[in-house]
């Protein structure tokens, strides 16, 4: 009978040595502390509500694009690599170049289906001056950017007319 006493007791004293110097904690009112800066390589969705900044070239691809058309042409900043997408199928690749030095690009791609969404992403950046953190202002942009699940951020897209 007396152990059966002696385990809630023995309880009670580890909790109370456990808690002893503790104090509770409430709430004050002080200066509001303001969330730390970003770091180059935080995640940041791009948006098209700002004005774009002073150098910034924004992407576009140039409309209207018709089915049957084999030439897709742009703009955007200078020397930067690009791929044009099928963005209905998934991603598909359709072509790839570097934007000229004029801040314009031109692509051969096989005859494009009308009712299909292409779009405008950036290429292969490695062993260039450029990271994807460099094109997070949303000034480059395009009218319609958009982040499609499973493909990726679209600096700009058309939906393919029909003849």
């Amino acid at each position: 009978m007396k152990t059966q006493f002696l385990l809630p007791i023995a309880l009670a004293a580890l909790a109370s040595v456990a808690l002893a110097g503790c104090t509770s904690a409430t709430p004050t009112a002080g200066p509001a502390i303001p969330d730390p800066p970003a770091v180059a390589g935080d995640p940041m969705p791009p948006t098209a509500t700002i004005p774009p900044g002073p150098g910034v070239s924004t992407f576009s691809l140039t409309r209207p694009i018709r089915a049957g058309d084999i030439v897709v042409r742009g703009t955007g900043p200078a020397r930067v690599p690009i791929k044009i997408v099928d963005v209905t199928f998934m991603g598909q690749p359709l072509a790839q170049t570097v934007i000229g030095p004029e801040g314009t690009f031109e692509v051969t791609i096989q005859p494009l289906e009308s009712n299909h969404r292409i779009g405008l992403m950036l290429g292969e950046l490695a062993g260039t001056a450029w990271t994807d953190a460099s094109f997070r202002d949303p000034g480059y942009n395009g009218k319609e950017a958009m982040q499609v699940p499973q493909v990726g951020f679209l600096y700009d897209t058309v939906l393919v007319q029909a003849q």
